[in-house]
């Protein structure tokens, strides 16, 4: 083990095992609560409509925190960027209501997607405004306008958003990227939190407690007839100056503490969590890169691809290397093959 995916292994466990009296209470804490709150979560959930093109999204964090439906806070997605937050409310026994709150999110709304409210206060999911809301994001679809098509948010977002409705297909034929299924919270789109700091921060893996980067896309893909978790780290360019061999080793690092997270005393729990049964005793993780092909063919990177490398500790555990390179053709999105 001498090559820099290596490296990358070793130096994450150093940091993630050293840092593990500050993380692992954290982490327990978190998967008991969620287990908790999951129930409450999907019955919660079924109170309002998403109203497509806006997505769900809910965060560990609260979810790790909600004691009661009113404590959820439910994130609305639109190209993969929060525009809105719903949240479920009783008031003295009546009948509840679910309530919008944009506040947070209008100097965003109004520069990215020409959504402009005054609104300060929540309003009622079917309000005026709340239909005004739904219906503006429905238009901004609809839309051929080219102020629409050139205002679309964040690219990365709207590219893990695509990504993510794209792996959550459930027919083979309808989907680009066969096997493959994303990791959800009680039925609902989340990101999972680490300890780490984020992409952009360095090669050398650092740690940043309660305020470290989130997985980009955990998923379950089928590799060998059997189903595998994949940490997929996804970006928005394929560019020289950060090429895919470094792109991967973030995944490396993510995929290093996921592999601590179920060896640690409830890895059973967020194994189960996670959409699988018994927790294995030889574990294999995917590290993945995802991201548009380069113009040439001969520029896609999949080197590295297949590459295997043992964890430290007493059970034969791996991280396995991968990568997957995409043209979008506006609805269709076609992955080109490591030989093609």
């Amino acid at each position: 083990m001498s090559d820099e995916f290596a490296q990358v292994i070793s130096d994450t466990h150093a940091v993630v095992t050293t840092n593990a009296e500050e993380w692992a209470p954290r982490y327990r804490r978190y998967i008991g609560q969620i287990n908790a709150v999951i129930p409450l979560i999907g019955t919660t959930r079924k109170k309002f409509r998403a109203w497509g093109p806006l997505e769900i999204h809910m965060t560990v964090g609260n979810a790790a925190t909600a004691k009661k439906a009113s404590d959820l806070v439910f994130q609305l997605r639109y190209n993969g960027q929060v525009v809105g937050r719903l949240q479920y409310k009783e008031k003295n026994g009546a009948s509840g209501k679910v309530w919008l709150e944009i506040d947070k999110e209008s100097k965003s709304n109004e520069e990215h997607f020409e959504y402009v409210t005054e609104n300060k206060k929540p309003v009622e999911w079917d309000s005026p405004e709340g239909k005004r809301f739904r219906k503006h994001f429905l238009d901004r679809e609809n839309s051929s306008s080219e102020t629409s098509k050139r205002k679309q948010g964040k690219e990365e977002h709207r590219l893990e958003s695509r990504l993510l409705t794209e792996f959550r297909k459930k027919v083979s034929g309808e989907k680009a990227l066969v096997g493959i299924q994303p990791v959800m919270l009680g039925g609902i789109f989340f990101s999972m939190p680490t300890p780490l700091k984020a992409s952009g921060e360095g090669v050398k893996p650092a740690y940043s407690g309660n305020k470290g980067g989130g997985i980009d896309i955990l998923a379950r893909k089928i590799v060998g007839g059997v189903s595998c978790l994949h940490v997929i780290e996804l970006k928005d360019e394929n560019k020289s100056s950060e090429p895919p061999g470094r792109v991967v080793r973030q995944a490396i690092k993510y995929a290093v503490f996921i592999r601590e997270l179920l060896r640690g005393d409830e890895g059973q729990k967020w194994w189960e969590l996670f959409g699988f049964k018994k927790l294995p005793d030889s574990l294999s993780i995917t590290a993945m890169t995802f991201m548009p092909a380069a113009p040439a063919k001969k520029d896609n990177d999949f080197s590295f691809c297949g590459k295997r490398y043992p964890l430290p500790g007493p059970k034969e555990d791996f991280i396995r290397l991968d990568a997957a390179y995409f043209i979008e053709h506006g609805p269709k999105l076609t992955i080109i093959p490591k030989d093609g």
